[in-house]
């Protein structure tokens, strides 16, 4: 048996001395939060002496010129169980000139952080769903404040999805294309993009649902870039003959989509659409007719006079009925496919997908942005609705110092961490004795009140 087991043998007792007290009499959760908080203390003790040895191994088997700066330097490092206090040494390469706490590189610590990266994972995707605030009681009962939140979701970096599965012989994909609309701290009004890519929608019983959906938002990207992303993937995953339709509510920037993508074709969103309508004929139901009379034939000369009359009545203003015509006629394609082509073709979910995706975190309640956080969570909450998972290098800083190092550091790494924990352990010998029963009479005693 090493020295650490030696050392825990009290706070071993100590904890099976917790587990075996456990009293289903006395409440399943109550007695459950007992032995989670006596495991949470042992796992800090046990980790405090792990470290105590690795400095020690790493301090005698290290490259030699690797010299002793300081010895027993304190650090902090709040984790899911609690927080690690810990001491260790500081070297610096005679060679190079680096500074290093090679006990924390072969633990796999990052540099200068109080926050494990385990939790910092945690918090991170928390915050895709959550406010920075709720994501940490969550993840540690608000242990890390939520501007610490804010920092690790800012610098989480090159996260990408796993490389598509090609789908051949798919002739028709779909393309939702919306904003979110949102506030920033500035006091100003924003908008985050979203664009959702899937194949025709499919019915099981009374349930529509999208197949192949992948998603793509961003708050600081160009639209055009936004774009040629879209554009690889339908590369990487269709046929060159596929046949693309992308629907929208005739924005600038959805329209930019037509050029990138070729041979695609717009279809004006339906809810957009009739919103607009409605609006410019106040719900009159004989201009309703007329207006789509009007669109049908592309007669949008009289529709043009339709509007302006409307207007000359002083029912809308003449400056919403020249807005509502451009409109109109800078969409007339996309107003002619929806009308024209199959009902199951031209049903669009735009405004569904963005208040499903982006909405619920990002503009539901009162909210106010700065727009670096905003383009952040927004994408880190579209990665993992799309199956992404986050990994420890997302978050971790590049240190380019030591990267001449990283073979070295690395076999320190694993000839020592395999090695730290006790497996060898006579867990017969550290049992506390239960012979006399004690939890049963505490039942019975318990059953002697009824």
């Amino acid at each position: 048996m090493n020295s650490i087991t030696q050392d825990l043998t009290q706070e071993v007792e100590k904890l099976m001395q917790t587990i075996l007290n456990f009293n289903v009499a006395g409440g399943i959760s109550p007695e459950w939060e007992k032995v989670e908080i006596a495991v949470k203390e042992f796992l800090i003790e046990y980790a405090k002496r792990q470290l105590k040895e690795l400095d020690a191994a790493v301090f005698s088997d290290r490259p030699k010129e690797w010299k002793v700066e300081k010895k027993d330097v304190e650090r902090e490092l709040t984790t899911e169980i609690g927080k690690l206090e810990f001491e260790r040494r500081y070297y610096k390469n005679d060679k190079t000139g680096c500074y290093a706490y090679l006990t924390d590189l072969v633990a796999g610590f990052e540099k200068g952080s109080k926050i494990d990266i385990g939790l910092g994972l945690k918090l991170v995707k928390n915050a895709g769903d959550d406010s920075y605030a709720k994501s940490s009681r969550l993840a540690c009962e608000g242990k890390i404040s939520k501007q610490s939140v804010m920092k690790l979701v800012r610098r989480t970096h090159d996260y990408e999805l796993d490389e598509p599965k090609r789908r051949p012989g798919v002739k028709v994909i779909h393309i939702q294309a919306d904003e979110d609309h949102n506030a920033l701290q500035t006091g100003h009004k924003t908008i985050t993009k979203l664009i959702t890519v899937h194949e025709p929608a499919r019915k099981m019983k009374k349930r529509t649902w999208l197949p192949q959906k992948r998603h793509f938002t961003g708050h600081l990207d160009k639209p055009i870039d936004l774009w040629e992303e879209v554009l690889d993937y339908i590369h990487e995953v269709y046929d060159e003959d596929v046949k693309v339709y992308i629907h929208g509510d005739g924005a600038g920037w959805i329209k930019t989509g037509l050029e990138i993508i070729p041979g695609s074709e717009f279809i004006i969103d339906r809810y957009h659409l009739y919103e607009k309508v409605d609006k410019i004929s106040k719900s009159n139901f004989h201009y309703k007719c007329k207006i789509f009379q009007y669109f049908r034939h592309e007669r949008y000369d009289l529709l043009k006079v339709l509007l302006d009359t409307i207007a000359a009545n002083d029912e809308i203003t003449e400056d919403a009925a020249e807005e509502a015509y451009t409109y109109f006629k800078n969409n007339k394609a996309g107003i002619r496919n929806l009308l024209r082509l199959p009902g199951e073709t031209v049903k669009s979910c735009a405004e569904g997908q963005v208040s499903h995706i982006l909405s619920d975190r990002l503009s539901s309640r009162p909210k106010a942005w700065m727009p670096q956080g905003l383009d952040a969570v927004s994408k880190i909450r579209v990665f993992h609705i799309n199956g992404g998972e986050l990994k420890p290098e997302n978050l971790k800083k590049k240190n380019r110092t030591l990267e001449i190092h990283k073979k070295k550091i690395e076999h320190l790494r694993k000839k020592y961490a395999p090695n730290l924990c006790c497996n060898n352990v006579d867990i017969n010998k550290l049992m506390p004795k239960a012979g006399d029963n004690r939890f049963l009479k505490a039942i019975a005693g318990s059953l002697a009140g009824l």
